[in-house]
Protein backbone atom coordinates (compact mmCIF):
# COMPACT_ATOMS: atom_id res chain seq x y z
CA UNK A 1 0.00 0.00 0.00
CA UNK A 2 1.14 3.48 -0.85
CA UNK A 3 2.05 5.85 2.00
CA UNK A 4 -0.09 8.97 1.29
CA UNK A 5 -0.95 12.05 3.36
CA UNK A 6 -3.45 14.90 2.84
CA UNK A 7 -2.50 18.27 4.38
CA UNK A 8 -4.03 21.72 4.56
CA UNK A 9 -2.03 24.64 3.20
CA UNK A 10 0.22 26.38 5.71
CA UNK A 11 2.44 29.45 6.01
CA UNK A 12 5.69 28.40 7.70
CA UNK A 13 4.05 25.36 9.28
CA UNK A 14 5.26 23.75 12.52
CA UNK A 15 7.91 21.03 12.46
CA UNK A 16 5.26 18.28 12.80
CA UNK A 17 3.78 19.31 9.42
CA UNK A 18 7.12 18.86 7.62
CA UNK A 19 7.89 15.64 9.51
CA UNK A 20 4.68 14.11 8.17
CA UNK A 21 5.26 15.59 4.72
CA UNK A 22 8.73 14.06 4.30
CA UNK A 23 7.77 10.70 5.85
CA UNK A 24 5.27 9.92 3.08
CA UNK A 25 5.78 8.82 -0.49
CA UNK A 26 2.91 11.02 -1.74
CA UNK A 27 1.54 14.24 -0.25
CA UNK A 28 -1.50 16.22 -1.32
CA UNK A 29 -2.01 19.81 -0.18
CA UNK A 30 -5.57 21.12 -0.14
CA UNK A 31 -6.10 24.00 -2.56
CA UNK A 32 -9.89 24.46 -2.48
CA UNK A 33 -10.50 24.50 1.25
CA UNK A 34 -12.38 27.38 2.87
CA UNK A 35 -10.42 29.92 4.89
CA UNK A 36 -10.74 29.40 8.62
CA UNK A 37 -9.37 31.93 11.10
CA UNK A 38 -6.78 30.95 13.72
CA UNK A 39 -5.07 28.28 11.60
CA UNK A 40 -1.56 27.74 10.21
CA UNK A 41 -2.68 28.99 6.80
CA UNK A 42 -1.85 32.61 7.56
CA UNK A 43 0.10 32.60 10.83
CA UNK A 44 3.22 31.20 12.44
CA UNK A 45 5.39 31.62 15.54
CA UNK A 46 9.14 32.16 15.28
CA UNK A 47 11.92 32.47 17.85
CA UNK A 48 12.94 36.09 18.42
CA UNK A 49 15.44 37.74 20.78
CA UNK A 50 12.63 38.54 23.26
CA UNK A 51 10.97 35.12 23.00
CA UNK A 52 8.31 33.68 20.68
CA UNK A 53 7.03 36.13 18.04
CA UNK A 54 3.70 35.57 16.29
CA UNK A 55 3.61 36.52 12.61
CA UNK A 56 0.39 36.90 10.65
CA UNK A 57 -0.31 37.51 6.97
CA UNK A 58 -3.39 39.72 6.56
CA UNK A 59 -6.08 38.22 4.37
CA UNK A 60 -8.83 39.84 2.34
CA UNK A 61 -12.31 38.45 2.16
CA UNK A 62 -13.81 38.34 -1.34
CA UNK A 63 -16.76 40.63 -1.80
CA UNK A 64 -20.06 38.86 -2.29
CA UNK A 65 -22.49 40.59 -4.63
CA UNK A 66 -26.16 39.85 -4.11
CA UNK A 67 -28.67 40.57 -6.82
CA UNK A 68 -31.80 42.09 -5.28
Amino acid sequence: MENTIYLSSAYLAPVEYYTKLFACEKAYVEQYDNYVKQTYRNRCVIAAADGPLALTIPTKKKAVHLNA
